[in-house]
């Protein structure tokens, strides 16, 4: 069974008569891009799947694997609130971090 982050990304809510279920991406149990989850939900951050110096940066700013999260925006690329601290992070970055939802 396909999720709804496995959809196309500029949809957040797939059609599911094209095959994909109705389940928003913060309600399933499986590791996905930041950029597909809407503001508001927490996420532990699981992988990082972007170059290996914007890996080192976001570690210098304290995103970790492990490292829960919560998306405070995700208009125009997302902000996190990490430990207390946001963390603004451009969209094309943030689609190379995974993580999954927290409930």
């Amino acid at each position: 069974m396909r999720r709804a982050c496995d959809a196309l990304r500029s949809s957040r809510m797939p059609n599911p008569a094209a095959g994909f279920p109705a389940i928003p991406c913060d309600e399933c149990d499986e590791p996905c891009a930041l950029t597909l989850l809407p503001a508001g939900i927490r996420a532990r951050i699981v992988r990082f799947a972007c170059a290996h110096g914007d890996a080192s940066r976001l570690r210098v700013l304290g995103v970790f694997e492990g490292t829960p999260v919560r998306i405070v925006d995700d208009r125009c690329g997302v902000v996190l609130d990490v430990r207390g601290t946001r963390v603004a992070i451009a969209a094309s970055l943030a689609v190379a971090i995974i993580g999954i939802p927290i409930r």
